[in-house]
């Protein structure tokens, strides 16, 4: 590894910042290139080729990012990949991968809190792209973290999917109904409750008669 003198080490960095801002992309990788040998951690070294090519919103910057991430996993390294693996969430938010990576790496250093976030997220991003299987998949792996309240809202989301989905068989729509009317009524969110009546009001009027019909009996019992 070359090394390089503290000064000028300092100055390099310096000189580095500079042709970020000063949008000179070539003499700022040239810069970083210089002062890549004095970095001796790899994963290190692409993360932050990476975060400069971004700055030029240069798309290979996600392939150094991905570079990054495996090194770090490869290394046992799961905090560092997180952060990259949140930082490509990001820049891609559309992409599930990121949201399934980041679901497992929680899940490795247990951290239960962040893992049901990404899931909800996940489930979030699934119904966005109206793939309806895979977010009751997730679904399903959430509500084995979470109690029928904290589910609420990706219960009414994914309800009204179904609904709007005219693949959706009355059965499948039977079977989600209840549990999600569960999860509003036990969430003790009544403008969510009543929104979501009038949601499927205007959408199946039979199913909106069956939930009608168990809320009031819910409400009678207690």
């Amino acid at each position: 590894m070359k090394h390089i003198p503290q000064d000028r080490y300092n100055v390099a960095w310096f000189t580095l910042a500079e042709c970020v801002t000063r949008r000179e992309k070539v003499r700022a990788l040239g810069v970083y290139r210089l002062l890549s040998h004095s970095i001796n951690d790899a994963a290190l070294r692409y993360q932050l080729e990476g975060d400069i090519l971004l700055a030029f919103e240069d798309g290979t910057a996600l392939e150094k990012y991905d570079t990054a991430y495996r090194m770090y996993l490869k290394e046992g390294r799961l905090r560092e990949a997180i952060a990259v693996c949140e930082h490509l969430h990001t820049i891609e938010p559309e992409k599930v991968e990121h949201l399934k990576k980041l679901v497992d790496l929680y899940k490795q250093i247990k951290m239960p809190h962040h893992e049901v976030a990404r899931l909800k997220k996940l489930v979030d991003l699934y119904l966005q792209q109206e793939n309806i299987t895979n977010a009751e998949e997730v679904l399903t792996k959430l509500e084995t973290h979470s109690t029928a309240p904290d589910v609420a809202h990706e219960r009414y989301m994914f309800m009204i999917a179904l609904l709007r989905n005219k693949k959706s068989s009355h059965e499948l729509i039977g079977q989600h109904l209840y549990t999600t009317l569960d999860a509003l009524i036990f969430a003790e969110d009544s403008t969510l409750l009543q929104k979501f009546l009038a949601m499927v009001e205007a959408m199946n009027g039979e199913v909106h008669a069956e939930a009608l019909s168990y809320v009031k009996a819910n409400n009678s019992t207690k």
